[in-house]
């Protein structure tokens, strides 16, 4: 504010703030009495600010940039809006690994792999379900999907039931959305009426559907302590990254050999595992094996072995197959392929001792990794 002096005086003025001159501006430092203006959002902040409670003369501090980014995103769920042309959006790496590919990406390079190579395979892809068949198949499971799932379900929900090859994924058939929901039941059944709810009054009888091993499931009187037995043996790779069960709802099969396994995603991780992970389970897997993070790098692992070199028809049963060793007539199943994969991963657990049985001897049983090397 200038003040009135002679021209042949020395210039001298008084410095003020804006906030002196400018009622409608506020002080940066908030004394209770300047309202909190509200955006055209509904949400209280300054014009100028990602929906937050920021003043304009907030001083800027490292990371306050990429922190109100991920705040806006959080408010209005556009990642991209502030994002200046010319620039990368950065994104999140997990365990040192880069996003993978949307699944959009991977099964269009399945697809173009098989209609150049073995078109009997490629027309048995079904067309993708509706977003209100993918809604539907939720409230059956009483869940929520990954959202890598739910754009692969309508991208191809499954492949056709019968004849042969059988299986897109090396043999392997991809379930629809109805046979989602039945895979499931079945575990599901064989989880709450055999496994956690024990019936002296019933004999204990699996789904023929499942076809189950023969010593899990004992003639009644056998013995008694068979369900905590099989819990017992029940394991995971890496560990504890899948719960310690038999069989759980918050696993939904998404692809199933012709064995009684399944390959599904995790919607109930053990303590070090993550939601969503994609994982096998089933009849010759008392150890689980986490084989993917997720589902869209699930099947850019198929993508990108269904495209090597090492891919090829076996004469016999029709199917895509895997050569992954060099000696010769080794041709193990894909779950093998995968398994065997994690084991040289974390590495392979060796032999656990049983506890004593009743007559003080213990019995050796092969803890982690139930099955051999390929």
């Amino acid at each position: 504010m200038p003040l009135n002096q002679s021209r042949h005086a020395p210039l001298t003025s008084i410095a003020t703030s804006a906030v002196d001159s400018r009622a409608d501006l506020s002080s940066p430092y908030d004394d209770g009495r300047s309202p909190t203006p509200t955006l055209a959002n509904g949400h209280a902040g300054w014009p100028g600010s990602p929906g937050m409670v920021q003043s304009p003369s907030t001083p800027y501090s490292p990371g306050m940039r990429s922190n109100l980014a991920q705040r806006k995103q959080s408010v209005d769920g556009n990642p991209f809006e502030n994002v200046a042309p010319g620039e990368i959006q950065m994104q999140s790496f997990q365990e040192g690994l880069p996003p993978p590919p949307p699944v959009s990406h991977s099964w269009k390079k399945i697809e173009r792999w098989t209609e150049n190579n073995y078109e009997e395979l490629y027309d048995q892809l079904s067309e993708g379900c509706t977003q209100n068949d993918v809604n539907e198949l939720e409230h059956e499971l009483d869940c929520s999907l990954p959202m890598e799932v739910r754009e692969s379900l309508q991208i191809h929900d499954g492949q056709e039931r019968g004849g042969r090859p059988t299986g897109i994924i090396f043999g392997c058939m991809l379930l629809d959305c109805e046979e989602v929901v039945q895979e499931w039941k079945n575990w599901r059944v064989v989880n709450e009426e055999y496994l956690t709810a024990p019936a002296p009054h019933r004999q204990p009888s699996f789904p023929k559907a499942l076809n189950l091993p023969q010593q899990q499931n004992p003639p009644q009187g056998t013995n008694p302590l068979w369900r905590q037995e099989l819990l017992d043996r029940q394991d995971s790779q890496p560990s504890r990254a899948i719960q310690k069960a038999y069989a759980h709802p918050g696993w939904i099969p998404l692809a199933r050999d012709w064995g009684g396994n399944n390959i599904a995603v995790d919607l109930a991780p053990g303590p070090v595992g993550k939601w969503g992970q994609i994982i096998i389970f089933g009849r010759d897997y008392d150890c689980k094996y986490v084989v993917a993070r997720s589902w869209a790098a699930f099947l850019a692992t198929v993508a990108d072995d269904i495209s090597s070199e090492k891919v090829f028809v076996d004469e016999e049963t029709q199917e895509l197959k895997l050569r992954e060793f060099k000696a010769a007539g080794v041709e193990p199943a894909y779950l093998d392929v995968l398994r065997w994969r994690m084991d040289q991963k974390y590495g392979r657990k060796g032999p656990r001792r049983k506890p004593p049985t009743n007559n003080g001897t213990a019995v050796n049983t092969q803890g982690g990794s139930d099955r051999g090397s390929p």
